[in-house]
């Protein structure tokens, strides 16, 4: 009797794009849902799984900063690099500004949240001290002035609490502040 060997069905990469894409775009879907429920700050990876029904793995693998991080990369000049880091701080900025505004008043009175808070504030200038480094690194930063003083520049302009003050105080739309931000960035970070 012949003896039968399973055969091995092969698989569609399209398929596996594809789903990978969709997963991608739950796990994206799942971030903005939890940001604007629960602000930046709070929400964890665990969250994001959760609501995305995938893995904390799968969050890690396909997440925001993975996404975000070969986004930036992927920029060809400072001009994209501008567009993006505006569009992606805007998009951050209006799920977390009522969020970065009441942490900030609730640590002025308690220090364990103000620690805390204080971690937070040098995680994210951290974060942008990175995305500078690839400015100064690709050549396109001006060079009149230290790194200190253009990731100061930077921190400032793409905080939240700048946002919150242009646009629910000051009543600039979204697409006022975009150009405003636009604008001061490039005045801030583009050789003269």
């Amino acid at each position: 009797m012949p003896v039968r060997t399973a055969s091995r069905r092969g698989y569609s990469s399209e398929l596996r794009a594809q789903q990978a894409e969709q997963t991608r775009a739950r796990i994206v879907d799942a971030a903005v849902a939890r940001f604007r429920a629960d602000g930046y700050e709070k929400t964890t990876l665990a969250d994001i799984a959760r609501e995305a029904k995938v893995s904390v793995e799968t969050v890690r693998a396909h997440g925001l900063e993975t996404e975000l991080g070969r986004a930036y990369l992927a920029q060809p000049d400072p001009e994209s690099y501008l567009d993006f880091t505006v569009g992606v701080s805007l998009e951050i900025n209006r799920a977390t500004a009522g969020v970065y505004a009441a942490l900030a008043s609730a640590a002025a009175g308690d220090p364990e949240l103000d620690a805390e808070w204080t971690a937070r504030l040098a995680a994210s200038r951290a974060e942008l001290d990175e995305l500078l480094g690839i400015w100064i690194d690709r050549g396109w930063a001006r060079t009149d002035l230290s790194r200190e003083e253009l990731l100061a520049s930077v921190w400032v302009l793409v905080m939240p609490e700048t946002y919150e003050r242009l646009v629910h105080r000051a009543g600039f739309s979204d697409d006022d502040y975009r150009r405003w931000l636009r604008r001061s960035l490039a005045e801030a970070l583009l050789p003269r």
